[in-house]
């Protein structure tokens, strides 16, 4: 049982610090646009940065760091895709191995009175060829990394296959991915080549966007990155790693987020100069396909972080046609894009169609005299001892 009274107390020292920590945030982070503005040049802040033997991940700069974009107003017609994916894990405890990847088909062309495109298709994996992968010469069984990656490559070839279906001559069209379009999932799979092909083959995949003039994004949520950060950290304080592990950070920037730069900075509807990344998964993309972001202030109480490749960014027409597509739909989805929002609900698979996916499994293995077992521990599991 929670003892409620015994917590008051604490909640309110939690709270107390809280509202000082902020402070000192707010502070600090005056402080550094305030030096960053002073700097003599945007490229003497990326010569710094260039000389460093850092081991953070730290943004790169491609302009003045502190430099705005205002939005403008999205094209009266318009088409935007989405894709999102979910998947059913191998399990253990059950005799017939399988996975299950479901993507989901999201097209809504605005202006137009064209049908909306709103579906998934799901797609089982099973027998030793896709229940296993070669890692390092060697057959490994495969692991819920590894289905990871491949439902978000299978998630950005949908958004690519329904992209190409729904693009119109002379219609703009914008394509929307949720989360992160730097793969840094792949370092758990702890294989540097096979973390390779899989940021080979994602990168190509992205590489079709660009031979057809395809906008990409990748919209992410509440962001807790520090890129910007630690580039601030670097060029303008001179701090190090070394700072944190001994208390010694000066700029008071430590454990300090991008989006608590840039809510300063950023007014309604607005978006940050284009970064890029130093991660080291993006050594396996090709130059046009290495990915920036930017930070863009939407207006609806959030600040998000906008990923997209080189290419993108480096016409400013398309990344203004991104950025109002992303700013409408943020609008018209109450502080999240509907599209993506759309995306998910088609993509997830619910817990009640799971039992029913193995109710199908279980019907087809007896129907066609395939024995099949659960383990003990997944039986105790169904049945109430007490």
């Amino acid at each position: 049982m929670l003892n409620l009274e015994g917590l008051q107390s604490q909640i309110r020292n939690m709270v107390s610090e809280t509202k000082q920590s902020t402070k000192d945030v707010t502070h600090a982070v005056t402080v550094a646009l305030e030096k960053l503005s002073a700097a003599r040049t945007w490229q003497a802040l990326a010569e710094t940065l260039d000389s460093t033997k850092t081991s953070w991940n730290y943004a790169t700069l491609t302009g003045h760091p502190l430099t705005v974009y205002a939005a403008s107003p999205r094209p009266p017609i318009v088409t935007v895709c989405a894709s999102d994916g979910s998947q059913v894990m191998p399990d253990r405890n059950f005799s017939l191995g399988f996975y299950l990847i479901n993507t989901s088909e999201i097209v809504f062309h605005y202006g137009t009175d064209e049908k909306c495109v709103m579906r998934s298709e799901p797609k089982l994996f099973y027998g030793e060829k896709e229940m296993s992968f070669k890692l390092d010469g060697r057959q490994a069984a495969i692991t819920g990394d590894i289905v990871s990656a491949k439902r978000d490559q299978a998630e950005l070839e949908t958004l690519l296959a329904i992209s190409l279906a729904a693009k119109k001559e002379n219609r703009p069209i914008v394509a929307i991915a949720d989360g992160t379009l730097i793969k840094w999932s792949l370092a758990a799979i702890k294989s540097e080549s096979f973390e390779r092909d899989l940021a080979e083959q994602f990168a190509h995949t992205l590489s079709q966007f660009r031979e057809n003039e395809i906008p990409i994004c990748s919209y992410i949520s509440s962001p807790s990155s520090s890129d910007v950060i630690k580039s601030t950290r670097i060029a303008v304080f001179g701090e190090t790693e070394r700072d944190d592990e001994i208390g010694d950070a000066a700029s008071g920037l430590a454990g300090v987020t991008d989006v608590q730069l840039f809510k300063q900075l950023l007014k309604s509807g607005e978006r940050s100069a284009v970064f890029g990344s130093t991660s080291s998964v993006l050594k396996n993309y090709g130059e046009d396909e290495k990915i920036q972001f930017c930070y863009l202030q939407t207006g609806e109480a959030e600040l998000a972080r906008l990923e997209f490749p080189a290419w993108v960014a480096k016409r400013k027409a398309t990344l203004d046609l991104v950025q109002s597509v992303v700013l409408d739909n943020v609008k018209k989805g109450f502080g999240y894009p509907v599209i993506l929002s759309e995306a998910h609900e088609a993509a997830v698979v619910k817990a009640a169609e799971k039992q029913l996916l193995m109710s199908l499994i279980e019907d087809a293995a007896l129907q066609l005299g395939v024995r099949f077992s659960y383990s003990e521990k997944s039986l105790s599991k169904r049945v109430p001892r007490i």
